[in-house]
């Protein structure tokens, strides 16, 4: 039996929280009730799912392949879990669903929750490739997402201000560029020396 991704992620879910999934799982195949009914399920805090792909979001969410040449995700923690199945080295196929990690975060309440899976997603470190994370990122800073008022035309309804104009880098962001490539180039030729 090959389960999909979805059933796996919820198997584990389930088990890390001492619950017989399995038992219930056979349960349920063998036409018996579940030992919980819905109403005997409390809501307590909220969560949110972000899948980070290796897609490119400002050309119609296009997805990428090619090398994970560096990948740093957040700490899991007890409100916070990255479920992923590649690594840093791993290369993104272009035969294969582009998703690098599914993160998924829980809060007391829905704007803690959003916090926190901001505060995860400023976290990511992903090199080699495009990603969704700043679109995700726009998306979850939305004033009209924050609140809540979200559907299925979200996307096209908000479209300029999730996908604003490029903007030219500041003098900061150039110093640094240039200052990167200087080390960069000073470091290859020590080793070049060393060499010869």
């Amino acid at each position: 039996m090959c389960l999909k991704p979805g059933v796996v992620f919820a198997i584990r879910f389930y088990a890390e929280r001492k619950l017989d999934f399995f038992k219930n799982l056979l349960q349920v195949a063998a036409g018996e009730r579940l030992p919980l009914l819905q109403d005997d399920i409390t809501l307590r805090g909220h969560s949110f799912e972000a899948r980070i792909y290796a897609e490119d979001p400002n050309n119609d969410f296009l997805p990428g392949a090619g090398p994970l040449l560096h990948l740093s995700t957040p700490a899991a923690d007890q409100n916070t879990r990255v479920e992923t199945g590649v690594r840093e080295g791993d290369e993104v196929s272009a035969h294969y669903d582009p998703m690098i990690a599914k993160l998924v975060v829980w809060g007391e309440d829905r704007s803690a929750a959003l916090k926190k899976l901001r505060y995860c997603l400023r976290q990511y470190n992903i090199v080699g490739l495009n990603t969704n994370i700043d679109f995700l990122l726009s998306l979850s800073g939305h004033p009209e997402f924050e609140a809540g008022r979200v559907s299925t035309s979200f996307i096209p309804q908000y479209y300029s201000d999730l996908f604003p104009a490029p903007r030219a880098p500041s003098g900061e962001a150039i110093c640094q560029a240039a200052l990167g490539l200087v080390l960069q180039e000073r470091k290859h030729t020590q080793e070049f020396t060393q060499a010869s």
